[in-house]
């Protein structure tokens, strides 16, 4: 019974909510709003470039002549001129490792990796502080010898270095490890005398006329000789080649081991002619080198 009012009074709300809209928006229509001022900001002052002049005529404009020196500078050119590559292997070693690190970094990603440049460039070096091999040519050989000729050659060789006498008090390591560690460098001396006894030992080695069946053990001693007196005169030079004393510090050992094998196959060789020497004789030198003696 309802049904008919309710909707006339909903109806009127519609159509009285509208109006009032309409007119609302009809009567602020083209007015703007009002915004909240914004903030005052100060302006930045306008730029300007730096004014290009050279009043000194010097080539440089006036405001980087503070960068350089009043003074020009001047190549000593007789100075430069007398610079000469390094010999020592120090110094050779400097400038291949650096060639070699900037070959590898022109290379990228195919150059090398920089422990394999170091050791390369280490081991390359190391080549060059290697000894002259002796051969057949560098000796005189009696081709047809005697007992006899096997007596004189023992004889002298013994007695070479018997008469050199080299007896150092400590071993060669040992001085140097008291020059270096302890600064002791009065015993450098000793060092001398071992390095010239040996250069001495191969001087008069290398010049005694050698019974053919003799040459192999007669050149196994002279190049043992020759490379351990390198070896201490090398350790002489830890100031001004450390790279050289270095190098032949670590083939040291190995050398000494040479020397000690090749005395004993000197000894080996001379004992079936042992029937021909005396207690008085020099060869006896070599009797201390007897392989049976030293394993015990």
């Amino acid at each position: 019974m309802f049904g008919g009012a309710n909707q006339k009074i909903i109806g009127a709300c519609a159509i009285g909510v509208a109006l009032i809209g309409g007119a609302y928006t009809i009567a602020n229509f083209g007015k703007q709003k009002q915004l909240p001022a914004a903030a005052e900001y100060a302006k930045a002052a306008p730029r300007s470039a730096v004014k290009v002049e050279d009043k000194d005529g010097n080539g440089i404009e006036d405001w980087r002549d503070q960068f350089f020196p009043s003074e020009p500078v001047v190549l000593n050119e007789a100075a430069s001129s007398t610079y000469e590559l390094p010999t020592t292997i120090t110094g050779m070693l400097g400038i291949n490792l650096l060639q070699n690190i900037i070959h590898a970094k022109n290379a990228g990603p195919f150059g090398k990796a920089q422990d394999q440049v170091v050791a390369e460039s280490v081991n390359s070096l190391a080549e060059a502080a290697n000894d002259k091999i002796y051969d057949v040519k560098d000796i005189s050989i009696i081709e047809a010898w005697t007992e006899e000729d096997v007596k004189n050659y023992a004889n002298t060789m013994g007695g070479i270095v018997i008469n050199t006498n080299i007896k150092p008090k400590d071993n060669e390591t040992d001085i140097l490890n008291d020059i270096v560690t302890r600064g002791n460098t009065a015993r450098r001396g000793e060092l001398e005398e071992i390095a010239n006894g040996y250069k001495t030992i191969f001087n008069s080695s290398i010049s005694v006329p050698v019974p053919a069946i003799l040459v192999k053990q007669h050149l196994d001693l002279i190049n043992t000789y020759n490379a351990i007196g390198q070896d201490v005169a090398a350790m002489l030079l830890t100031d001004e080649d450390p790279a050289l004393a270095l190098i032949r510090l670590k083939r040291y050992p190995d050398d000494a081991t040479g020397l000690n094998l090749a005395l004993q196959n000197m000894n080996t060789s001379l004992q079936p002619y042992a029937k021909l020497f005396g207690s008085g004789d020099s060869a006896i030198f070599f009797s201390d080198f007897n392989p049976a003696n030293q394993s015990q």
